[in-house]
């Protein structure tokens, strides 16, 4: 952890360095501002030097990743919805303060380069998306947006396990004669 700390600190210097004559590359400009700022929510964590070999991508409401399995990711800030298999292999390698098993995170990491696939939501009907992927036949999302005081009939028993929520405003959700209240 000595040398670890040590290593932090001097990439945080360097990041905080006057910037060179004709500045630095967009790219290392925004990883010196990650590292900058996952120093000062980690402290000298090993996981900030990852900024350098994962990819950085900003998120707006709508957008959807797939990571497939093995596929190591962190999520920095904001709200979103993650659907994960149910398993008990969460893997930690830096950016907490939870157990980090570096030995068995290098050894079932997939080593691939390259853009993480998103996924490009279908319109089912107006105020209705639907979030899935080929290669996810356990998962899917279905977004439904409602304008005050509407009422939408939707029936997810033959998609597998469904959960719903209200993300602003209040709802009403029956299941087989029950009803539960969203807010």
């Amino acid at each position: 952890q000595e040398q670890v700390s040590r290593l932090v600190l001097a990439l945080v210097a360097r990041a905080e360095a006057p910037v060179p004559p004709g500045g630095h590359p967009e790219n290392i400009s925004k990883a010196f501002m990650l590292v900058l700022r996952l120093q000062r929510q980690f402290g000298e964590d090993i996981g900030i030097f990852s900024v350098f070999f994962l990819n950085f991508v900003e998120m707006t409401v709508g957008d959807c990743l797939y990571m497939p399995q093995n596929t190591p990711h962190a999520y920095l800030s904001g709200d979103i919805v993650e659907c994960m298999a149910c398993s008990d292999n969460v893997v930690r390698g830096g950016l907490t303060p939870k157990f980090k098993d570096l030995d068995v995170l290098c050894e079932m990491l997939v080593y691939k380069g390259g853009t993480p696939p998103s996924i490009t939501p279908e319109t089912i009907e107006p105020g209705m998306l639907l979030y899935s992927h080929a290669e996810l036949d356990e998962f899917q999302v279905t977004h439904i947006q409602l304008k005050r005081g509407r009422t939408k009939r939707f029936c997810f028993s033959g998609q597998g396990p469904s959960l719903g929520f209200a993300w602003r405003g209040i709802g009403l959700l029956t299941v087989s004669d029950e009803k539960t209240r969203l807010d």
